[in-house]
């Protein structure tokens, strides 16, 4: 947590400064030092040490959701909506319970009575996946299903002659469906599970 000393702040010539100011100052130099960052005007330089995996956006939600869950584009900006449909492109992320840099983060736990969401835009998150389109091994792109809030097996919509070495079939996507990428696998068909996935929405 950023440092917030109580106002009035800064200190004019004559304060009194208080223990509780001393407190948080020498803990927030401790969390910079923690962190490794030096801050040099509107520059930050590392190294950056985050214990977190993922990047994570906070989005509103009207709908009920739990971490592992493959999200969409909701309707309005902002907002996000489970994922129902396969290969659908507003496909957007995963949502995560520990995010290690989390954008919008200003904004509220429930704004206008709807909950908010940490959503993984980019990193390793745990994800919920299903053999609806084959079995899922590691490596496979992962693409949304018609299993709610479960990503699955990607569907190619054409395979062309790699140019690198025409003995192989190269599998081209629709563009915007895929989430990412499965770090871990499932085999049991039908079945459902819960991996680890490399989001890389594109």
């Amino acid at each position: 947590m950023a440092f917030t000393p109580d106002k009035p702040f800064p200190k004019q010539a004559g304060d009194v400064i208080r223990s509780k100011d001393w407190t948080d100052a020498i803990e927030e130099v401790q969390r910079l030092d923690t962190a490794k960052v030096n801050k040099v005007g509107d520059d930050i330089t590392g190294p950056l040490n985050i214990a977190g995996r993922v990047l994570a956006e906070n989005f509103a939600s009207g709908m009920e959701l739990e971490p592992g869950d493959v999200v969409c584009m909701g309707p309005d900006e902002g907002t996000v909506v489970i994922s129902g449909q396969r290969d659908d492109g507003l496909v957007m992320g995963v949502v995560s319970s520990e995010p290690g840099l989390l954008l919008n983060s200003a904004l509220v736990d429930v704004v206008g009575g709807v909950p908010v969401f940490p959503i993984a835009l980019c990193g390793r998150v745990p994800c919920k996946v299903v053999a609806e389109n084959g079995p899922i091994e590691r490596g496979d792109l992962l693409a949304s299903s018609s299993t709610s809030g479960h990503a699955m097996k990607a569907t190619s919509v054409l395979q062309v002659q790699d140019p690198d070495d025409p003995s192989k079939q190269v599998e081209l996507h629709r563009a915007g469906t895929i989430l990412g990428k499965a770090v871990g696998s499932l085999s049991e068909l039908p079945g459902t599970g819960v991996i680890e996935v490399f989001v890389t929405a594109r």
